[in-house]
């Protein structure tokens, strides 16, 4: 897992696979700004996750976690999300997808793992944006009445794609096109 207290940029090809952390994050901890620019090659986060009980071990030498919640970034105390962190870059050649779909169910853990919890600004600047199969981008409504959890979503260029009964919260949206 990395931690860091400031600014942090990930570029094509990261890879954040089957991490563990017991209270937050899952395969990054930070209180700063970040990037995630998957230009030509995919960053990919899988099988990150926080809480819940270590079982064992995979064969290949991961821990087996149970009743954890899916997490791949805590920016100060949520997945993708901060209370006072300035933003959150996503740029994509092809897509950037938050899913749901190995969360399915109403056990409190899935349903958690679904929501990603995010309290600031978030820009997109190529690809698409992805929600689907019941995943929440942003805080609750009523959270965002709330002037100390302002957020915005911007498309500057590229698509947001909502599917599956998935939603996107934030103070403000922009939309200024595929571009």
């Amino acid at each position: 897992m990395i931690y860091s207290d400031g600014d942090i940029s990930f570029s094509d090809g990261a890879t954040f696979i089957n991490n563990y952390a017991k209270t937050s994050g899952g395969a990054i901890t930070m209180g700063g700004k970040c990037d995630l620019l998957a230009l030509t090659k995919d960053v990919l986060f899988s099988g990150n996750m926080v809480g819940g009980v270590v079982i064992g071990q995979s064969d290949d030498g991961f821990p087996v976690v149970e009743n954890g919640i899916a997490n791949a970034i805590d920016m100060n105390g949520s997945l993708f999300s901060s209370l006072y962190t300035p933003n959150l870059t996503l740029a994509a050649e092809e897509g950037i997808v938050f899913s749901g779909e190995l969360y399915q169910g109403e056990d409190t853990h899935l349903a958690a793992s679904r929501y990603n919890n995010f309290c600031a600004d978030t820009t997109l600047y190529g690809g698409v944006l992805l929600l689907e199969h019941d995943v929440v981008f942003g805080r609750n409504p009523e959270e965002i009445m709330d002037k100390r959890y302002n957020s915005s979503l911007t498309v500057e260029k590229g698509v947001l794609e909502i599917t599956g009964g998935s939603t996107a919260n934030a103070s403000s949206f922009t939309l200024s096109g595929p571009g």
